[in-house]
């Protein structure tokens, strides 16, 4: 396979044979030479003509048809339109190669109609007093001569009578511009040939010129957005320019700019097919599943063949719980191309969640099958085993898909996850290293590092990773929870405390925080805040009142108050707190020991078989 342009090499090959090899009196053997070409000439000839069906009873008449259907990308324009049109391209490529400036990805160039239209009687005159300038002046000028045929011969192709959808791309010039190459360091030599310190400062300018037209170029082209504006700044009525410029800005998550860039296209064209998808996708994206659907279906309404609108209702069923039509557009994606790895591994997914369990694994493992680097289908296969309770079998498949994608952060969120149900926190610890090494803003794996670390008794590392989640979201009662039991563990207990009570005051309700802090205000010696504490988390849950109950029976003894310490004790007993050996040797309660309720508490415990 090459280029259609590749069609202009033999006349270029003749060019520079003709122009660049051999003196004055060699024109008669070169005639004798192409002799010699001449019946190549006549067996590709009769090669095409086989191709086209002549010798097998196809008929002149519908072989010259299938000819100019060939010869044509579109019809929008006449071969005489088309004509007229590139005598005008032709004088921009021209410009273009002079003076690299004002480009434009995409012109959206019109078509002419006839030759005198616009100002192509004007530029066919400029291109032929070219060409007559070329061939005068063979002799003292010869590559000049060469330069500019090699242009109008290189582009023959696309810039003739064969009509092509574009009129004008900058791109059709890389071929063409070889030759003006030569002519750039040719001329400067030329008209100073005594000179060659002024003649090589000129070809350095040049060089200079170019590579800041260079660098200036790429800052355009740094990403799709900077391209695609700068298109839309040039050709602000381009429908394609602004159908790219929407994905781009949709792709970079701005969604509403993205919107309106489709509606200005669909506005003179409602029935454009990738205007109505990518109006589907940006409004999938920004949340609104019920305008996505609409346009969607839309494009399926105008163009039955779209798999990848198939694939986005499947996806949205998917998300809604409507997993038979889910399954219905996936099954009608991979109808329409077999090879969407995507669309597979989700009509997997949507079969598990149908009960079709032999399905969604037939499924996933074609996933794989097709596509080995498939990360996706081996996430929602190792989703699948997990729900199943393979855990091991998840662990293999998400572990397959970090071989193949080590900052997969899904696939790490995953594994950790299992691994963590597995009962092996080093394991996980290090996977969800990983996750953060990809995303080291994700707070739930900031949370599950910090309690897997505090498993191992690292907590210093422990103690980090939850002040990471506390600094990401501040109103998540949870982290301060969890760095509030990491200080505790490690002796810091007003710092406890206060993560403690900050937890408390997002999250009031959480009786295990209330106990916790209890804990570490009984410790810090404020008795009568451990005992509030105490009583709030017993009545947030009352399987707490029996320890709950000796606590506070403790946090009064401490105070000196005799008689409310053995009344809390005696409730703890009457909740279920029958450890009565802990309560003799226990050292807070000292001061309670001699008191006639202490006595009766211990004695009877003494009496129980």
């Amino acid at each position: 396979m090459s280029k259609q342009n590749t069609a202009s090499l033999p006349g270029a090959i003749i060019l520079v044979e003709c122009m660049c090899f051999g003196g004055a009196g060699t024109w008669r053997k070169r005639a004798r030479r192409f002799l010699w070409l001449i019946p190549a000439f006549i067996l590709f000839a009769a090669f095409v003509l086989y191709a086209m069906g002549l010798f097998r009873g196809a008929g002149i008449g519908g072989m010259l048809e299938d000819v100019s259907d060939l010869a044509r990308e579109t019809e929008l324009v006449s071969r005489w339109g088309y004509l007229c049109t590139q005598f005008n391209v032709l004088v921009i490529y021209i410009r273009l190669l002079f003076l690299p400036i004002n480009q434009n990805l995409d012109y959206i160039y019109r078509f002419n109609t006839g030759f005198f239209d616009g100002l192509t009687p004007l530029a066919f005159a400029f291109l032929a007093g070219l060409a007559f300038l070329a061939v005068w002046k063979r002799k003292s000028y010869p590559v000049f001569t060469v330069a500019l045929f090699w242009f109008f011969i290189t582009l023959s192709v696309e810039s003739s009578i064969i009509p092509i959808r574009d009129a004008l791309f900058e791109h059709r010039l890389y071929l063409p511009l070889f030759g003006f190459a030569f002519l750039a360091a040719w001329l400067p030599f030329r008209f100073l040939p005594k000179r060659r310190v002024p003649a090589v400062l000129i070809c350095a300018s040049i060089v200079i010129f170019l590579g800041t037209a260079t660098y200036l170029r790429n800052r355009v082209w740094k990403d799709d957005l900077t391209l695609w504006s700068d298109v839309m700044a040039k050709s602000p009525q381009n429908p394609r320019g602004c159908m790219n410029l929407g994905n781009a800005l949709a792709s970079e998550g701005r969604y509403d700019e993205a919107i309106r860039r489709h509606n200005f296209v669909l506005k003179f064209n409602p029935d454009n097919v990738k205007a109505n998808y990518n109006m589907g996708v940006a409004l999938e994206k920004r949340g609104d599943t019920d305008g996505a659907v609409r346009y969607y279906t839309k494009t399926l309404r105008i163009d039955p063949s779209q798999a990848d609108a198939h694939y986005g209702l499947g996806n949205i069923f998917l998300k809604r719980g409507d997993f038979e039509g889910a399954v219905s557009h996936y099954t009608e994606a991979l109808r329409i191309k077999p090879g969407n790895v995507k669309a597979r591994s989700n009509l997997g997914v949507a079969l598990f969640r149908l009960g079709d369990v032999d399905g969604a694994f037939k499924h996933l493992n074609e996933a794989i099958r097709t596509d080995w680097e498939s990360t996706e289908a081996r996430n929602n296969l190792g989703g699948i085993l997990e729900t199943k309770g393979d855990l091991e079998g998840a662990a293999r498949r998400y572990s397959e898909a970090l071989v193949i994608k080590p900052d997969n952060a899904n696939a790490h969120e995953n594994l950790s996850r299992v691994l963590g149900r597995l009962g092996d926190p080093a394991v996980a610890a290090r996977c969800y290293r990983e996750v953060l090494r990809a995303d080291p803003e994700n707070r739930d794996i900031h949370m599950d590092l910090g309690i897997a670390l505090s498993r191992l008794g690292d907590l210093k590392g422990a103690v980090l990773h939850f002040s990471e989640a506390v600094r990401i979201d501040p109103k998540d009662a949870g982290a301060y929870y969890n760095l509030g039991l990491a200080f505790s563990k490690q002796g810091r207990m007003e710092e406890a405390a206060e993560q403690y009570l900050e937890s408390l005051r997002i999250r009031p309700q959480n009786h295990k925080v209330h106990y916790n802090l209890a804990l570490v205000l009984y410790r810090l010696g404020d008795f009568q805040g451990a005992a509030r504490h105490f009583e709030e988390a017993m009545r947030l849950e009352p399987s707490l009142k029996a320890q709950a109950s000796y606590n506070i029976a403790r946090a009064y003894a401490r105070q000196g108050k005799t008689e409310e310490s053995a009344g809390w004790l005696k409730r703890a007993v009457e909740a279920g707190f029958n450890d009565r050996r802990r309560v003799r040797e226990d050292r807070d309660l000292e001061s309670i020991k001699d008191s006639a309720s202490y006595r009766n508490l211990t004695e009877k415990g003494d009496d129980e078989p």
